[in-house]
């Protein structure tokens, strides 16, 4: 557990993320960011409360489904986490769970986030094997975040590793102990899982760059653990849970949402956390300086218990609206509506909300409800399959299987073969949004986004990265960053090695 003075922890946690945008232009002074939690101050691109709704009609809850566990026409993933680097490296990591429930990780490795017993990357070399990683029953859920990853077995137990913590957060790991897991032989067969109290088990797992959480089986209760200290974790406090003894089991907090409908999806940000409900409402809660908890101000919650249960409003999603799935972005949110459509809210710096400027959304009740249009993707772009907000960027998988990005462009995580931008600027989106070229009949069934790398798992049940590559994340067998060319992208983007 750290506490912090939340009057200089912005300045300590800007250790975390300081140059992580050195590929980025010059621009003057005043087009900086302001700094969030874990974020130094980054230039921008160059252009650069409605009373809650106490009906409570269900949407059948059909978009979160347990991966199905059957062998692939060909082995391939059927899951995807994409996790986020630390400091300057953008040293991420990607994880897939196949068809039969097996869970395969690559890319950076220094913390054992990898789950292979030592501390050697994969991916980069086509020498490189991807060994499955060795848990006692077949996986159902897996997240990766900022040097450490989760995995929910089918018996719904769940265990993390990885590193505990970074300069800024800590308790990744669940475990009350301030230790690496995974790094070292041995560890592994050893893992325990978290302890979440009562017998408790997951019924789903999410896990954020910085903290993570489950809904658990019978109760339906959210529990979460890791950083928190801008209320994310939702128990009242601003303290990180997880790396002390006393913290986890019993002593875990479920977050008060103050709702009568269950929790069906959670989205973890950077420092926010959101709950879609069965009814397809929507809350949020943690740090909201740039209006991501989508509630009209700018006024964080979850530090307290009175800012929690029904003191915590609903998201105005507009009038009769419903979302069917939601994501998080390190400092913005999107949902996919009833009506096929998304919106998007918080911060805007590089075009990630999709809206054509780069302010702001979600921080004056004028901003959300009928006032927020549905981010426009083009021609027959009106039925979104899935959704999936990255550091900087959002991508959505289309129901015809095709995937378009907006954002930052920045190390060819749009995949749009010529390293623009786009979102931030009029003329970007809509029929102006090109497709990402994933091949020749080529069709996406999901897309997945991570801090600086983008995946897609198509039809044939095969992967393709592109993005950031440091150190393997794309998982291709070499460390060659893909997305800014033409060249790249279609057929010459090679698919994921899977064993």
């Amino acid at each position: 557990m750290k506490v912090r003075n939340r009057k200089w922890w912005g300045l300590l946690g800007a250790s975390l993320w300081v140059g992580c945008n050195s590929y980025l232009p010059d621009l003057p002074e005043d087009e900086l960011v302001p700094a969030g939690p874990g974020r130094a101050p980054v230039h921008e691109s160059p252009t650069s409360t409605t009373p809650p709704d106490t009906t409570l009609a269900v949407v059948p809850p059909t978009d979160i489904t347990p991966p199905v566990i059957v062998t692939p026409p060909t082995p391939g993933f059927v899951f995807l986490a994409l996790g986020y680097g630390e400091a300057a490296d953008h040293y991420a990591h990607s994880c897939g769970i196949d068809g039969v429930g097996d869970l395969r990780c690559w890319g950076a490795n220094q913390y054992g986030q990898l789950g292979t017993g030592d501390n050697i990357s994969r991916g980069g070399s086509l020498s490189d094997a991807i060994p499955r990683i060795a848990l006692p029953g077949r996986v159902r859920r897996v997240g990766a975040g900022t040097n450490f990853t989760c995995a929910m077995l089918d018996d719904g137990t769940v265990r993390c590793f990885g590193r505990y913590t970074t300069a800024s957060y800590s308790g990744y790991l669940g475990t009350g102990e301030r230790l690496v897991l995974g790094d070292q032989p041995g560890e592994m067969a050893a893992l325990k899982p978290i302890d979440f109290g009562y017998g408790r088990k997951a019924d789903e797992l999410f896990v954020g760059p910085n903290h993570a959480c489950i809904i658990a089986q019978t109760t339906r209760e959210i529990l979460c653990w890791g950083g928190g200290p801008y209320g994310e974790l939702g128990n009242g406090k601003n303290i990180d849970i997880g790396d002390d003894p006393g913290e986890m089991g019993v002593a875990l907090i479920p977050v008060d949402t103050g709702t009568r409908s269950p929790p069906m999806e959670l989205a973890l940000g950077l420092a926010h956390t959101c709950a879609r409900f069965n009814d397809g409402r929507v809350k949020c809660w943690g740090y909201n300086a740039h209006g991501e908890l989508g509630l009209g101000d700018v006024t964080s919650r979850g530090t307290t218990l009175p800012t929690l249960g029904m003191a915590l409003p609903f998201v105005d999603l507009g009038t009769g609206k419903r979302a069917v799935r939601i994501t998080a972005g390190s400092f913005h949110t999107c949902a996919i509506l009833d009506d096929g459509g998304a919106k998007c809210w918080g911060y805007n710096g590089y075009g990630q909300l999709g809206y054509e400027h780069v302010r702001a959304i979600g921080a004056s009740p004028s901003q959300m409800g009928g006032y927020l249009a549905n981010v426009d993707l083009g021609v027959g772009s009106s039925q979104i399959a899935t959704i999936t907000a990255g550091d900087w960027h959002t991508c959505a998988s289309l129901r015809d299987g095709r995937v378009k990005c907006w954002g930052s462009a920045n190390a060819g995580r749009l995949g749009t073969g010529d390293g623009l931008a786009r979102g931030a600027t009029p003329g970007t989106m809509g029929l102006n949004l090109p497709n990402v070229d994933l091949g020749t009949d080529a069709k996406a069934i999901s897309v997945t986004t991570g801090m600086s790398h983008t995946c897609a798992i198509l039809a044939d049940h095969t992967t393709k990265c592109w993005g950031y590559n440091i150190l393997g994340q794309l998982g291709v067998g070499d460390t060659v960053m893909r997305g800014n060319s033409r060249s790249e992208m279609g057929d010459a983007l090679p698919t994921v090695r899977y064993p």
